[in-house]
């Protein structure tokens, strides 16, 4: 759960990520990772300085290098009885009637209760997903890390070849990671969304060529499978096992076009947002793990709806538990939820909005 940062300056201030073994964009990047001019400094959460600790990691450089010039590519990817249903139902004034207006479900959970338990965070995942869709939900996403955990108090993924690196702290990302397409997860997904017609946004670490590992999100529909997007800015936590991604992704639905991002990438104002805006998009989706306190001023909801208001630009945000990043953010608004509880730290749910 180590996905936000913490703040003592903010972007645009000309701030530097600090070199300093107290801030982990410091460190050596994985091969090709970027690091974004201007980020701000990072006050470590007590879990990290833990991992800090444990830690045998390579050698921190004399300063970041900086942002090589982007152009990013973009691939247009076209087209229960439970109580906690009642709850979400009359938040929203009932089940979706057919033919109405379409929204998306923005799911909170926290999967590191549960790390490297796939079938247990599934059938919790499997819950929420029903709960969004007899609320009339056309759209759910899940947060980042929500398949199989992104990190525990004493645990984080790592490629075989860092395990040694990691020592008890490193679990063996291969036992987990999955091809998107083609792995049990998007099966188990891609089922669900033709039964019931709708689009889910999951994440997991992807299997790919070459012996390499991303930290992905696939997007079903009632067709089957329709994109992955990789993680293109990658946290320290990341880079113990992932590549970077190299795309940007617009997801195009019947509901809109999205653009789709993973947590870190949607930290900082730059070229990731402008190259959405300029393609188009309606809102951007972000799963995230944010790690960040959330009533503090650099909290998510305070973060993100600057971003939204900077950018000009509607982004819909699915966060776990612990973070309560979990909402809609329009520009000029404050956090817009429904179904969540305006304070729902520790509380996994779901919050839906029309679209």
């Amino acid at each position: 759960m180590i996905e936000g940062p913490s703040h003592v300056s903010g972007p645009g201030t000309g701030a530097r990520p600090s070199t300093d073994l107290s801030d982990p964009r410091g460190l050596t990047r994985a091969p090709g990772a970027e690091t974004l001019p201007g980020a701000p400094v990072e006050r470590v959460s007590p879990w990290t300085a833990r991992f800090r600790a444990d830690a045998r990691k390579h050698q921190v450089p004399s300063a970041p290098p900086p942002l090589p010039p982007h152009s990013p590519r973009l691939t247009i990817a076209p087209s229960m009885n439970d109580p906690q249903q009642s709850r979400v139902q009359t938040a929203l004034g009932g089940p979706e009637p057919s033919g109405s207006k379409p929204a998306i479900a923005l799911v909170q959970y926290d999967a590191d209760r549960h790390f490297g338990e796939r079938e247990i965070n599934l059938a919790n995942l499997e819950a929420l997903t029903l709960e969004a869709i007899a609320a009339g939900a056309n759209i759910i996403v899940h947060p980042e890390g929500s398949t199989c955990g992104y990190a525990s108090p004493n645990k984080r993924w790592c490629a075989p070849s860092e395990l040694q690196v990691w020592g008890p702290a490193g679990a063996d990302v291969s036992t987990v990671a999955e091809p998107i397409p083609g792995g049990p997860t998007t099966a188990y997904w891609q089922a669900l969304a033709r039964t019931h017609g709708v689009y889910i946004v999951y994440h997991l670490p992807e299997a790919g060529d070459a012996g390499r590992y991303y930290t992905t999100l696939g997007v079903v529909g009632p067709a089957g499978f329709v994109t992955r997007y990789r993680k293109r800015l990658l946290y320290h936590i990341d880079e113990a096992f992932a590549s970077p991604g190299r795309e940007a992704v617009v997801l195009e639905t019947p509901y809109g076009r999205f653009g789709l991002m993973i947590c870190l990438d949607a930290t900082y104002n730059g070229p990731y947002y402008d190259a959405y805006r300029d393609a188009g998009v309606d809102a951007i989706i972000v799963s995230m793990d944010w790690d960040d306190d959330p009533q503090g001023p650099y909290a998510a909801q305070t973060w993100f709806a600057d971003r939204a208001r900077d950018n000009a630009v509607v982004i819909y945000a699915a966060d776990v538990s612990p973070w309560d990043g979990t909402g809609k953010y329009a520009p000029g608004r404050a956090r817009e939820r429904c179904g969540l509880p305006a304070v729902g730290v520790g509380i996994d749910g779901v919050s839906i909005h029309r679209l």
